[in-house]
């Protein structure tokens, strides 16, 4: 076929289905260079709003506002590769992505755990890293729920990340209490390396210490601890974690506890009560035989003029 590249461009703007683009592009090896970088164009051109509706989507962009999908028409070339992984069609349907369809192109590789399309996203610069994207969530605390290790992973190696980005402005739970409330040990082991601040807290009022020390995450109170967590907070209902431990009869977590050098053993709740006082009462001897030999004193705290030797 030796028609001009121009007149091959003209007889493709004259088809108005983006399947018959595909298959007059399909047709050699030479309509398939000419027209391959149209039918993204055309893709991408087929998927923007309206000239208000894509002023009001950049709009929430800017503020940060959720992206929605709609309909499976929202499916642009871009957003299709995010969540089958395709690299080369990324590569080549970003350039040409409006905003909005970078944002939920962005949002689906990450749903799909496809690294790849979304380092393409990121660095052809037309969504921000710290986006809220569903429901006010940042990609970044949305991975972290799922126990998405390597998105997690990478999401971290950006520049501008914000590591304790909350929610949104109303529900302040942040990428590391997300992924202790799920119990996903590798992903706040990578938090706490890169800095997030481990004694943030929940709407309950609770530090991600708080939590892992009531669903039993050893291993989680164990990191959060050696990463100087404050081990006598209270938590949102007035308890110190040392005091969780014990009335649980948890050994490995009052041993955990009780190795802190910032640890005060005889710490009290509202009610006065201290770890040995709820030990003796519920007769964990175990775990009062640890708090002795700690130090714990025998006539501290009281419970109604009751005391651990009553």
């Amino acid at each position: 076929m030796q028609l001009p590249s121009e007149l091959i461009c003209a007889i493709a703007a004259n088809l108005d289905c983006e399947c018959d683009i595909g298959a007059f592009t399909r047709v050699n090896r030479r309509l398939y260079d000419c027209l391959d970088s149209y039918l993204y164009r055309h893709n991408a051109e087929r998927h923007r709003r309206s000239s208000e509706g894509y002023r009001g989507s950049r709009r929430h962009l800017r503020r940060r506002r959720p992206i929605s999908f709609n309909s499976d028409e929202d499916c642009s070339a871009l957003v299709w590769a995010a969540a089958v992984g395709r690299e080369q069609t990324a590569r080549k349907a970003v350039v040409d992505a409006c905003e909005v369809d970078a944002a939920r192109a962005f949002l689906t590789a990450a749903r799909c755990d496809h690294v790849a399309v979304i380092e393409l996203i990121l660095d052809s610069h037309k969504v921000d890293v710290n986006a809220r994207l569903y429901h006010g969530s940042t990609v970044l605390a949305m991975a972290a729920a799922a126990g998405q290790t390597s998105v997690v992973g990478f999401m971290l190696t950006r520049d501008g990340i914000d590591v304790d980005a909350p929610v949104n402005d109303r529900v302040h739970l942040c990428p590391l209490s997300w992924a202790v409330r799920q119990g996903h040990e590798g992903i706040v082991r990578l938090l706490i390396n890169s800095g997030a601040f481990v004694d943030t807290k929940d709407p309950n009022g609770d530090t991600p210490l708080c939590v892992a020390t009531r669903m039993s995450h050893e291993a989680i109170v164990s990191m959060l601890v050696r990463a100087g967590a404050d081990v006598n907070t209270r938590c949102g209902d007035g308890t110190p974690p040392l005091l969780i431990a014990a009335r649980k009869g948890h050994d490995g977590l009052v041993r955990l506890l009780l190795a802190s050098e910032r640890i005060d053993i005889d710490v009290t709740d509202r009610s006065g009560a201290t770890p040995l006082l709820v030990t003796a009462q519920q007769g964990h001897r175990t775990i009062g035989d640890m708090l002795l030999a700690s130090g714990a004193q025998v006539d501290a705290g009281q419970v109604r003029g009751l005391t651990p030797l009553s």
